[in-house]
């Protein structure tokens, strides 16, 4: 069986802001390249005299020695891999490098899975959690991160004029770090800062993130030229808030193939690396849907075609793909300012808001929440049966004209 090849690597692909190129790691595997950072960084005739000159400087000798360790810890991993894959390797080498017990670490090991994974929006987040705690406390280990830590780090975190949620979002993060030691066995129960009697994660109120249908119909009716951006974040948020408050990443996503007899049916991007089933999601398609598909949809309808043009030519799954949803995100916002100024709407208009006010109005209307736990993808479901829950497809559409009773 083929065994990957282990080398040290002068990456001169991008130059750090010192003018030299980053050391790394090579593994090499089928043919195919990954590359792990040793943070050491030289320039290239540096990198050459470290690595085949006699005549080295003490710092030289150092770096030598931290390199050639490195990759005799990469070729042992791999040598005692019984059946290799990147993601085990990685596992063992970031939890055989010197700062073995440091959360940053964890972090990185997390974030290179799911990066592998394609969960390139999770690995962003993961990152920005990383980097707060690195700021707060440089190489904190494991051990380290106790309650009083954890305040510690909130109240820091306020001072800084962080919010609550992104405190919420960056300690729940690290929770996911702990219970990978955990499960890895980096850890044992005694070193667990989180749950009863430890530290709490906090989370926001919940602040009112609705419209009423009112407010929504002032939406609705809001005069703005057409195909202008006003008219694109207009429309946009009309198409979202009318199919179950769909998430712009799902909105991007839709195919033809996924419309029949004015049914659409999709399942959420979120949700399919978490759930053990597909989770399918149908949405009857309104008028008002079917106006804005015709005026921003793609002109070619084959079934493999996307509805809207936002991905087309784009690599499914990639960085470009998640590029490409963050400008259309903003772009939609960015209108919706203008509008919420115009109509003198009390909260912050954006595309979730319409989410919120999708659901917020059928529980209004009596949609019974196991349906709409399905509707917005909450729940895991196999069959029509289930997903459309207590409701018939006729019922469907009939609590969800609701959503323009004006």
């Amino acid at each position: 069986m083929n065994k990957p090849t282990v080398s040290i690597y002068l990456d001169k692909r991008r130059i750090a802001k010192d003018g030299g190129h980053r050391v790394r790691i090579r593994i090499t595997f089928k043919k195919k390249s990954k590359y792990y950072d040793t943070g050491i960084i030289l320039e290239e005739n540096s990198f050459l005299r470290i690595m085949s000159s006699k005549k080295k400087t003490e710092t030289e000798k150092e770096q030598k020695i931290k390199l050639e360790a490195l990759k005799y810890k990469a070729e042992i991993i791999v040598e005692k891999l019984p059946v290799f894959s990147i993601q085990q390797f990685e596992k063992r080498f970031y939890n055989n490098k010197e700062a073995s017990n440091t959360i940053s670490c964890g972090f990185d090991a997390h974030i290179s899975q799911l990066n592998e994974t394609k969960r390139f929006g999770t690995a962003d987040s993961y990152t920005s959690a990383k980097s707060s705690f690195e700021v707060f406390s440089p190489q904190a280990t494991y051990a380290d991160v106790d309650t009083q830590f954890l305040n510690k780090y909130e109240n820091w975190m306020k001072e800084n004029e962080k919010s609550i949620t992104t405190v919420g979002i960056y300690t729940r993060s690290l929770r996911t770090i702990f219970n990978n030691a955990k499960s890895d066995e980096l850890i044992d129960n005694s070193l667990y800062p989180f749950g009863k009697r430890k530290y709490i994660i906090p989370t926001s109120k919940n602040n009112k993130r609705a419209l009423s249908l009112n407010e929504v119909k002032k939406i609705f009716d809001y005069p703005a030229e057409d195909k202008t951006h006003i008219d694109f974040s207009k429309d946009f948020w009309i198409f979202i808030y009318l199919c179950n408050g769909m998430n712009v990443i799902d909105l991007c996503r839709l195919k033809w193939s996924q419309i029949d007899n004015n049914i659409l049916t999709y399942t959420r991007v979120k949700t399919e690396k978490t759930k053990r089933e597909i989770e399918a999601i149908i949405v009857p398609l309104k008028k008002r849907s079917w106006e804005v598909i015709n005026k921003w949809g793609n002109v070619c309808r084959n079934p493999d075609d996307y509805i809207f043009p936002f991905f087309n030519n784009l690599e499914k799954k990639s960085k470009a793909e998640r590029s490409r949803k963050k400008e259309i995100n903003k772009r939609i916002n960015e209108g919706l300012k203008k509008i919420r100024q115009d109509l003198d709407i009390g909260i912050n208009l954006t595309t979730y808001v319409a989410r919120h006010t999708y659901a917020t109005i059928m529980i209004q209307n009596n949609m019974p929440l196991t349906t709409l736990k399905s509707q917005m993808g909450h729940s895991t479901i196999t069959t029509t049966e289930k997903y459309i829950g207590s409701l018939g497809i006729k019922d469907l559409v009939a609590i969800t004209d609701k959503l323009t009773d004006f």
